[in-house]
């Protein structure tokens, strides 16, 4: 039996569900604040069928997705599973610059899947390297506290136990709680640390990138865009006539509302 996986309650009501029955790992149906599948204590995967990509880069949900889940986890994954609504709703330079800025940028792998079933094995798989790394690690530690143990006992104390011997323990810890408490601030209150502008920063980036893949498109081009629309999905939707009035040459805006709509 390996360990335990965390699955959001809302993916039990999709093909997910079908082909866990009789999966290797401990399963909790739990509620999930970021992502879809947690594995172990490092990995959370973010799973999303064809359909629910495109619907999720065109209403600009993807990159906030994506970037909670970069912060929320060590080790975030971006599982993209075929279906048969397939890949047609946007057109594929919007998708291809929306999946090389979550890789490239944000450093998030993505893998793919042919369905629900290769999915439930893909997670089996993450699910026992991650049990084999927990093991790794639970017996470096071992070795490292025996050899603690045995230089303290042979009266070769380390600095830090020389330091608290000494009397200044308490400073240290004090020093020690302030870290965390600063760590928790900056992780639980975005708002006091400036985190949200930074955020908002990036995904207009991460546009930017994806408007700059459609032809004759420059960064120039691409901020007018933005600046004139307000918002990627909004780019996405125009017709011909609008993109001209944001300032694109007709034949340019013909052929991106023509990409778009196809």
């Amino acid at each position: 039996m390996l360990g335990v996986v965390r699955i959001d309650h809302r993916e039990m009501q999709t093909h997910l569900s079908r082909h866990l029955k009789s999966v290797d790992f401990e399963l909790e149906i739990i509620h999930l604040k970021n992502g879809d599948i947690e594995i172990g204590d490092a990995v959370l995967i973010e799973r999303k069928c064809y359909s629910d990509l495109c619907s999720s880069i065109v209403d600009g949900r993807l990159f906030r997705q994506m970037h909670r889940l970069r912060a929320a986890s060590p080790r975030p994954i971006l599982l993209i599973e075929e279906d048969e609504g397939g890949m047609h709703a946007i057109h594929r330079n919007a998708i291809l610059g929306a999946l090389s800025s979550i890789a490239i940028d944000l450093g998030i792998p993505i893998l793919q899947t042919s369905g629900a079933a290769e999915s439930v094995a893909l997670i089996e798989i993450i699910a026992n390297r991650e049990q084999n790394r927990s093991r790794r690690q639970y017996e470096l530690l071992k070795k490292r506290l025996g050899k603690m143990e045995e230089e303290y006992c042979t009266g070769n104390v380390s600095r830090y136990s020389a330091f608290q011997k000494s009397g200044c323990g308490s400073y240290l810890r004090e020093k020690e709680e302030n870290c965390l408490r600063a760590v928790e601030d900056f992780i639980f209150n975005p708002q006091s640390s400036g985190i949200v502008e930074m955020e908002i920063r990036k995904i207009s980036q991460v546009e930017l990138s994806i408007l700059q893949s459609y032809p004759n498109i420059g960064p120039k081009r691409a901020k007018r865009l933005l600046s004139a629309f307000g918002s990627l999905s909004k780019v996405i939707k125009a017709n011909q006539s609008t993109l001209v009035d944001a300032g694109l040459p007709p034949a340019v805006a013909g052929k991106m509302a023509l990409l778009n709509h196809q």
